[in-house]
């Protein structure tokens, strides 16, 4: 069959969705280098799907859209060196997943995004260095997931979050050596979630975090000090943590 090379047949489109909130999947394309036939459209009512694309380097052509009613997904685009193109995107409705883009080295794109409706995952970018495209964001309805980012060495970028509504889950991330940027937290409704990290020595950044919901869990961090662990997890049962608490595998 034919080879898709580029959109330019949506290029009158302003919005997919309306009262049904279709969505719109741009996937398996093996000869689409560009997005820019998109470059009417401003809102997507349900889904937005970018996955599977192995020649798109970036998504210039998604300049003009402000909103994603539905799930935003960006995963496994192999030659996606950055978000460029989502620049006026200001909420997700749903779920917003950067995975396993193994080119991607910057999410810079995300600056205006605010609110999050649901889950943000961002995970396995093993060229991603830094999370500052997260800068504006302000609200995350479910879980957040920074997961298998090998170089990102801090969270600077998350600095406007005061509180995780679900899980926050900080994994096996191999150069995190302190969570900077998370300094303004104060709540985690459900379980914090710190494992795994090799690097990882400090706890400092969530010195104004005061509530934990359900369950602490700092393990397998082998450079993070038992004794810094047990002071941080001592003092969230001084403020009234009462839930379960997981703190095995860090340096002695």
């Amino acid at each position: 069959g034919e080879v898709l090379s580029d959109l330019e047949g949506l290029r009158s489109v302003q919005s997919i969705g309306g009262s049904l909130k279709l969505g719109l999947s741009i996937g398996y394309n093996f000869g689409l280098v560009s997005l820019e036939g998109l470059r009417s459209l401003q809102l997507v009512e349900g889904d937005l799907h970018i996955q599977h694309n192995f020649a798109v380097t970036s998504l210039k052509g998604l300049n003009n859209l402000e909103h994603v009613g539905g799930e935003l997904h960006i995963l496994h685009n192999d030659l996606l060196t950055s978000l460029e193109g989502l620049d006026n995107l200001r909420s997700v409705g749903a779920n917003l997943s950067v995975y396993r883009n193994v080119s991607l080295a910057s999410i810079e794109g995300l600056h205006n995004v605010q609110s999050v409706g649901d889950e943000l995952i961002i995970r396995d970018n093993r060229w991603l260095t830094s999370l500052e495209g997260l800068r504006n964001l302000h609200s995350v309805a479910g879980d957040l997931t920074i997961w298998g980012n090998d170089l990102l060495s801090d969270l600077r970028g998350l600095e406007k979050l005061t509180r995780i509504e679900s899980r926050l889950m900080i994994h096996r991330n191999a150069s995190l050596v302190s969570l900077g940027g998370l300094d303004n937290l104060q709540t985690v409704e459900t379980d914090l979630q710190v494992d795994g990290n090799r690097s990882l020595m400090s706890l400092t950044a969530l010195d104004n975090l005061q509530n934990v919901g359900k369950h602490l869990w700092v393990e397998d961090n082998p450079k993070l000090s038992s004794d810094l662990v047990q002071a941080f997890a001592d003092r969230l049962v001084a403020g009234g943590f009462a839930g379960k608490m997981t703190t095995t595998g860090n340096r002695p």
